[in-house]
């Protein structure tokens, strides 16, 4: 099988980057690489210069398909500047990668993902925004790193013997979406090595970021929204730091927790586990050493090169991969009196769209006080959002599925929701869960090994002393109907999470149920999810149309 290695050229620095990552394909895969030579383009304004034939954009279009035609299969590695109606131009058997979800999803992947026979998403809690799309052939694969970034194996004495004079380290810019919880750490350990865009101490060269991760005891790794995704995830145990990484249940898809890697939710649990950690040395010697290990056995260049073949050989093979027959190329470059209008059309279309949504942000945040691409990090900085019954709604992250009534029969939304909702159990061991997709929660609330998790069909199966033995009662995608009496029968629990789907979204209906849960509960905070497919979290600080609803509900 011959796979035509697709990625975007920013300069030749990187290019050489993906030419070394090539190079470690191992024996018996051949492969061969197009470097697409332009920056990367948003799927809008990708569209417009399809649709206005822009010349170099054909012109490297033609040059890819030439160079696919000796090819099997095709991976599109960073998910850019590929349009689907190209795509659907070749023979290859063509399988797309993206690294910049959810993000860059709604304005990139879910335009293209769908016209391509299989993806390989790069954030491990992607899985359920592809599906909910149509991609019937799914599989995560893990980024790829630089090789020249990282020791080799054979240096693990050295690299794990050697002297490490610097307790911590994290090397990334600060951004709109981690920066409230970044600075909850930097307070906590003000001499900790911080490197990147917006730090007092600047960008570090490639050169002293290696041998400051050499120098490291433990490595920070915090993301824009979910994951894990980035490169830090991997050099980190590459160089034979100790990683304490956020999103503690995608970390649990790559890693052993507390064994390879230690993951977390919250700013608090992340600087309660740095302060451990740096008092027992041997535990995190110990831990770093596995996850050294790990990252070679696994996430090593030439490791995902072979999780690559054997996935799309598997995918080539199976009754369903037939494709159908290729379009005929047909693109037809600018010339003559009609290339003036088309190159007019573009330019004055392409600003027209950056006027319009740089007016749509400036509306939001006057009207909402934030934009639409902007987070709320309160939940994962351990901040409780108080509730305003019969205030003016102000959440602006609303994305339209979020008002289907439907959501609750959704098996994607499901799997979001559970893995969502492991971000609000705190330290909760004991732990009970009923409704429907309770399954889906413990499961993936399990990453964690020390907790215990118990599932039962009805509340109405556990007694009083159950009830207030368990440290934290989850109730799953109840009905409104039903409410009333399942608050009632949780109320012997210390803390209460419990999840509505209002038959009628509205905002009298987020009012109606932070109200019935205050009759019992002295502290309830409500969040949602601004995209159902999307296991991320925000607070409620008032009332919005809005499905579903979710309580956190504590004595």
């Amino acid at each position: 099988m011959k796979i035509l290695f697709v990625y975007t050229q920013r300069d030749q620095r990187s290019r050489h980057e993906y030419e070394r990552i090539a190079a470690c394909a191992p024996e018996g895969m051949e492969i061969k690489t197009f470097a697409m030579k332009c920056s990367r383009q948003h799927f809008d304004d990708l569209d417009i210069n399809w649709k206005t034939r822009e010349p170099k954009l054909m012109a490297m279009y033609e040059s890819l398909y030439e160079a696919a035609q000796s090819c099997d299969a095709l991976l599109l590695h960073n998910g850019w500047n590929l349009h689907p109606e190209f795509v659907a131009m070749l023979k290859t058997f063509n399988v797309y990668c993206f690294f910049d979800d959810p993000e860059s999803s709604w304005k990139q992947s879910r335009h293209v993902a769908p016209a391509f026979d299989a993806v390989m998403y790069g954030n491990v809690s992607s899985r359920s925004q592809y599906a909910s799309w149509g991609c019937r052939h799914l599989a995560h694969l893990p980024i790829f790193i630089d090789p020249a970034s990282v020791p080799s194996y054979e240096e693990a004495t050295s690299i794990l013997s050697h002297a490490r004079d610097n307790d911590i380290v994290l090397c990334c810019g600060i951004t709109q979406w981690r920066k409230k919880r970044l600075a909850g750490l930097i307070d906590a350990f003000s001499d900790a090595r911080v490197h990147g865009s917006g730090w007092k101490a600047g960008f570090i060269s490639d050169e002293g970021k290696l041998d400051l991760y050499r120098r490291s005891k433990i490595g920070w790794n915090i993301h824009n929204s979910t994951g894990p995704i980035n490169q830090r995830l991997l050099m980190l145990a590459g160089w034979g730091v100790m990683q304490i990484c956020d999103n503690k249940t995608g970390l649990a898809k790559f890693y052993d927790l507390n064994r390879e890697a230690v993951g977390f939710d919250t700013i608090p649990e992340a600087v309660e586990l740095t302060r451990c950690y740096l008092e027992h040395d041997d535990e995190r010697r110990a831990i770093a050493q596995a996850g050294y290990e790990r990252f070679h056995r696994e996430y090593h260049p030439s490791r995902v090169w072979q999780t690559i073949s054997t996935q799309i050989k598997a995918w080539m093979d199976a009754p369903d991969a037939k494709k159908q027959a290729p379009i005929t190329l047909h693109l037809p470059r600018n010339r003559g009196a009609r290339a003036p209008w088309r190159s007019f059309k573009r330019i004055t279309t392409l600003w027209l769209n950056k006027q319009r949504s740089s007016a749509e942000k400036k509306i939001q945040r006057m009207r909402y006080s934030k934009a639409v691409i902007d987070l709320d990090e309160s939940i994962y900085i351990g901040r409780r959002t108080p509730y305003h019954p019969g205030s003016k709604p102000r959440n602006a992250r609303l994305h339209p599925p979020n008002i289907n009534p439907g959501n609750h029969s959704d098996e994607h939304h499901i799997e979001a929701l559970g893995w969502a909702m492991t971000v609000l159990i705190g330290p909760a061991k004991n732990i009970l869960v009923t409704g429907p997709g309770d399954e889906v929660f413990a499961s993936v609330a399990s990453a964690d090994s020390s907790r215990t998790i118990t599932t039962i069909d009805q509340l109405a199966q556990a007694d009083s002393r159950t009830l207030a033995g368990c440290d934290l009662l989850v109730c799953l995608l109840q009905q409104g109907e039903a409410l009333e009496t399942m608050t009632e029968l949780a109320a012997p629990a210390p803390r209460f999470l419990v999840v509505l789907h209002p038959v009628a979204p509205s905002p009298a209906a987020c009012d109606d149920f932070h109200a019935l849960l205050t009759k019992t509960y002295a502290n309830v905070s409500l969040s949602f999810p601004p995209d159902p497919h999307v296991p991320w979290l925000e607070p409620m600080n008032g009332p919005a149309e809005i499905s579903p609803i979710i309580a956190d509900c504590r004595k």
